[in-house]
């Protein structure tokens, strides 16, 4: 065959895979002549494009799943970047919330329990609020002293006092397994005290005299107050 430069070879736009070049073999020093599809597996070292196995080539379209990826100012359906952190996004998982629940939240400006504790005592001021307190079955004791930081740790606030004009105590006895109210007699006796607190008068302590061979039960309803300045 006559000697052909390379530039009078038939020329082919793009190669398919049993088309070979001709290379130099190294080792033995010889030619040798590869079909594409080797150059190919030796240019992608083994990896497909589009492939689903690790290491693979990425591609525009394929469905793939990506690991240990870093995405930096992506976007996602847009062509604003997503700026969010992983930290961030991840506060969202496990959260079952539709679209709707989550746009209840627009307008909110604060706290959301601090606008629901303004909205509670707003409309139902704590002043106006009865609260009830019981000592369970009490047996065998002469008296019962129930104080004021007792009555107020009972409400679950801090920085209030019992409104002495607003208390109630009714004392029930065990009586041949009912509870019975009882009138405020001897031996049963009902008395309070109260403290000046920035010249306003609270409650100090009730105490309730009793009988030691008899089982009571105390409850005592009451309101409380705030002062100013303390």
């Amino acid at each position: 065959m006559a000697t052909k430069r390379l530039i009078d070879f038939k020329q082919k736009s793009v190669p398919e895979e049993n088309d070979v070049v001709y290379a130099n073999d190294k080792i033995v020093d010889q030619e040798v002549k590869v079909p594409f599809s080797g150059v190919k597996t030796y240019v992608l070292n083994g990896k497909t494009i589009g492939g689903t196995a690790s290491g693979d080539i990425v591609d525009i379209d394929t469905p793939q799943t990506l690991k240990n990826k870093r995405l930096n100012s992506p976007g996602i359906n847009d062509t604003s970047a997503v700026t969010a952190k992983s930290a961030e996004l991840n506060i969202l998982h496990g959260a079952n919330i539709t679209t709707e629940e989550l746009n209840r939240l627009q307008g909110v400006t604060e706290n959301i329990q601090i606008q629901l504790n303004s909205l509670s005592q707003a409309v139902y001021y704590v002043p106006q609020r009865t609260y009830t307190y019981g000592t369970g079955t009490i047996t065998g004791v002469s008296s019962q002293i129930i104080t004021d930081s007792a009555l107020i740790h009972n409400t679950g606030l801090t920085g209030w006092y019992t409104n002495p004009d607003s208390i109630t105590v009714s004392v029930y006895e065990l009586q041949s397994n009912q509870w019975v109210l009882l009138a405020p007699v001897s031996p049963i006796k009902v008395a309070f005290s109260t403290r000046i607190i920035y010249m306003t008068t609270v409650l100090n302590q009730i105490e309730i005299a009793l009988s030691d061979s008899k089982s009571y039960k105390i409850v005592v309803t009451y309101k409380i107050m705030q002062i100013t300045g303390v």
